[in-house]
């Protein structure tokens, strides 16, 4: 598969900048073609093995939240393609959605998850802490995305 589309797309994405200079008007019109070209394939995992070892994988994050805000049926395919990440024993599929802003674990099943997770990641153990926090006070519709931006800072 070319993973240049993928590649091009994160070079255009910047987390450690302001919410408003986070992602280049360019990583949108990419996002756009990307859709265009992979919406019928299975592009997360596209996006999941462009993603080498020592890489930033907040962008990838990023990315998968705007995948939610293009794609034709707004992000129903990418929460089936993604469903499994959370639950795996790959830390970069865990730790690429608890990095994400636009996304939330299930409320019936995070409990027996987020013990697994901590169990096979103590590293993460802040992140998973976070979402089950966030599922309490989610409720409010108000999300702490300052604090998330915090702790994936220091889980990075």
């Amino acid at each position: 598969m070319n993973n240049h589309i993928v590649d091009s797309i994160l070079e255009h994405i910047h987390p450690d900048k302001s919410e408003s200079e986070r992602i280049d008007i360019t990583a949108f019109d990419k996002t756009e073609n990307f859709v265009q070209s992979y919406f019928k394939t299975d592009y997360a995992t596209l996006i999941y093995d462009s993603v080498e070892s020592n890489f930033d994988l907040r962008k990838a994050a990023i990315l998968l939240d705007i995948l939610i805000w293009s794609t034709p049926d707004n992000g129903k395919k990418l929460d089936q393609l993604t469903h499994n990440w959370i639950s795996s024993k790959d830390q970069k599929k865990v730790k690429l959605m608890l990095y994400r802003f636009d996304w939330l674990p299930d409320s019936q099943t995070w409990p027996q998850i987020s013990e697994e997770i901590i169990l096979k990641f103590p590293n993460l153990k802040m992140l998973v802490n976070y979402y089950s926090m966030e599922l309490v006070y989610s409720k409010s519709g108000y999300r702490n995305i300052e604090k998330l931006e915090q702790i994936i800072r220091n889980c990075s």
